[in-house]
């Protein structure tokens, strides 16, 4: 390698084998202690959660640490390993191996089918709940379409009152209209976070494509597919793989728009958000995308265009908001949307609002991007900007509203930590090396989900 090649050198200085050594070390320490002396550990982290269900699993958790620790161990001292066996060959410029068609899609469909059993296992494991009752609001909407009877659309009313999601009935309204087919509720939202997962990937795929199309996308969907938010969402009944789905479609439809405006394509992109508020409370963060990466890319020209700013105000977040209201007192429920926000920082939840259990799912749910991210230079341009932007808000809504920090709940920003991390796949480095990342990547992860770890 060149003297005077400086990206490469900085390449080889941040990928430091004695760093990744020294790591290993540590957690294999860390597990050692914690197997050895359990109680110590427990003493420190117990958290007094009034509800049975989660008091158990969560103290299930922390006699598990010591597996999930040992394999972080293991996770670093393999990409150690491979640093050393390749740290005096010079830098290739293809250091992903690209596979046919056929072979990506056979991979990444086994992947994908993998996650769903291990989700189907993690929802076998909880006892099969059915939380939040989605399918419940699904088979009221069904009822009101279906039946004659004049006293059901007061009873419908009247969930919808009582019902504190029910501003957030857009699932609930596919699943009234697949009830059509198959009057299985919960059944077809499983099936529903089955195909948003699948659905991500395909996405995933295209974006990948716009913004790095030299790195090849198995190796992209691999590191989705092999999370474990990701695969525990992916046949649950909860909202979470299809709400990450209109996370990333909606960075889609922005960066279409963004490449070539036009009416049609800006009509999209509202329809879009729109949905997305109708969708989830959640997801309010990304109205705000648009005008934030336009204030910012002003800043940066240091040019102030009040009328274009304007404009993307108006179109991405005061139209989809006013439809969200627009619904809400059409049926007399936005005293509901008050007390969805209010449910997430109140009773037994509040509980789980800690910096270890951020520490806990942010370290081993994202963790394994976080070196890939590090290495964006491209984190002002819009393309990055605004999946950065959105995690961010993500995690100052969760703060503001004092929400639990739940596993599941990342599935809303793993594809924008995928899209963060495609620069750095762009850079020149060593094929082993990114080889031995994954398989630590997919160790870590599957220990996680494989023993219900979160």
């Amino acid at each position: 390698m060149s003297k005077k090649d400086p990206p490469q050198q900085i390449i080889v200085r941040r990928n430091n084998p004695q760093f990744r050594l020294a790591a290993a070390a540590g957690f294999a320490t860390l597990a050692a202690l914690w197997h050895f002396h359990p109680d110590w550990f427990a003493a420190r982290l117990h958290t007094p959660y009034p509800q049975a269900i989660i008091l158990q699993h969560y103290e299930h958790s922390l006699t598990l640490m010591p597996f999930l620790l040992l394999a972080t161990a293991l996770a670093f001292a393999i990409v150690a390993v491979a640093q050393y066996a390749t740290a005096r060959r010079p830098l290739t410029q293809t250091p992903i191996p690209a596979l046919s068609p056929l072979a990506e899609n056979v991979l990444l469909s086994g992947l994908l089918l993998l996650g769903l059993w291990l989700s189907w296992r993690h929802w076998q494991m909880w006892g099969r709940p059915v939380w939040d009752d989605y399918w419940k609001a699904g088979q009221v909407w069904h009822i009101a379409l279906t039946s004659n009877d004049a006293q059901a659309w007061p009873l419908v009313q009247k969930f919808l009152h009582e019902y504190p999601h029910s501003p957030s009935p857009l699932t609930p309204w596919v699943i009234a209209l697949l009830m059509f087919v198959v009057a299985q509720p919960v059944l077809w939202l499983q099936v529903l976070n089955a195909a948003a997962t699948a659905g991500s990937v395909i996405v995933l795929q295209r974006l990948s494509k716009r913004l790095a199309p030299g790195v090849p996308f198995w190796f992209v969907g691999a590191l989705f597919l092999l999370n474990a938010a990701t695969m525990r969402n992916g046949w649950f009944i909860q909202l979470d793989a299809i709400n990450g789905f209109f996370v990333l479609l909606f960075f889609h439809f922005w960066l279409r728009w963004r490449e070539s405006p036009s009416p049609a394509r800006l009509a999209a992109l509202v329809v879009w958000l729109a949905l997305c508020a109708l969708q989830k409370t959640t997801l309010f963060p990304l109205m705000a995308v648009p005008t934030l990466v336009e204030a910012v890319g002003q800043v940066r020209e240091k040019k102030l265009v009040v009328v274009r700013l304007l404009s993307a105000a108006l179109w991405t977040a005061v139209v989809p908001a006013a439809v969200f209201v627009a619904y809400c007192l059409a049926f007399g429920i936005f005293a509901n949307f008050g007390t969805q926000v209010q449910l997430m920082g109140s009773g037994w939840n509040e509980l789980d609002f800690s910096f270890k259990r951020f520490v806990f799912a942010g370290g081993f749910l994202l963790g394994p991007y976080l070196p890939l991210m590090w290495r964006n230079r491209k984190i002002l341009e819009p393309a990055y900007l605004g999946p950065a932007l959105y995690v961010a808000l993500f995690f100052l809504s969760m703060i503001v509203v004092r929400g639990p920090f739940w596993g599941r709940y990342y599935s809303h920003i793993v594809g924008c930590c995928v899209l963060l991390s495609l620069p750095a796949l762009m850079l020149p480095a060593r094929r082993l090396p990114l080889m031995a990342y994954l398989v630590a990547v997919a160790l870590v992860q599957l220990t996680m989900i494989g023993l219900h770890l979160f």
